[in-house]
């Protein structure tokens, strides 16, 4: 499974972050710091390779991550001579042999655990754009869950002057 993204990348923060078991950091954005615990328990390791900007900057940060004393292996970092493009891969490599027949095994699928993850964050607008492609099957899950969920109406209202608005779907 490879997930890639043009985000800000493993700069100095994010990676000190990663590296915090139960991590506070991404709390505001619905992060409790334990997916990354999810990786391990379903897959052997996981390689990822981020091209991120500090301080105006271009590095170059690559490790692996694996249940060993350390956690992080294979770690290099460096800086970026050439113009390429700020951009994350995550790689989960080699999925458990308990987890194989129950991981979702096409894009459609995929795209629907996506949906059903962040259903709040659909209805609010406030994802990215994700595109998830299994060979030729490619679908962009913003686009599924517009045309497979209809906004009813919605209601304003005040409680005790604070202003409230009910989005009813189906």
């Amino acid at each position: 499974v490879e997930i890639e993204d043009n985000g800000i990348g493993f700069n100095v923060r994010n990676f000190a972050s990663f590296c915090i078991t139960d991590s506070p950091y991404k709390e505001h954005l619905g992060g409790r710091g334990m997916g990354r615990l999810y990786w391990l328990k379903a897959f052997d390791h996981v390689s990822i390779d981020s091209i991120y900007e500090e301080d105006g900057t271009k590095r170059h940060r690559n490790f692996e991550f694996r249940l060993s004393n350390s956690g992080i292996e294979n770690y290099l970092d460096g800086l970026v001579y050439t113009d390429a493009k700020r951009t994350t891969k995550v790689r989960l490599i080699d999925i458990q042999s308990e987890y194989s027949p129950y991981f979702p095994k096409t894009a459609t699928t995929i795209a629907n655990h996506i949906i059903e993850h962040f259903l709040a964050q659909f209805i609010l607008g406030t994802v990215p754009r994700i595109v998830v492609v299994d060979g030729e099957e490619e679908r962009e899950v913003k686009s599924m869950f517009l045309d497979t969920v209809a906004v009813e109406n919605t209601e304003d209202f005040l409680i005790k002057s604070h202003p409230f608005k009910i989005l009813h779907f189906m």
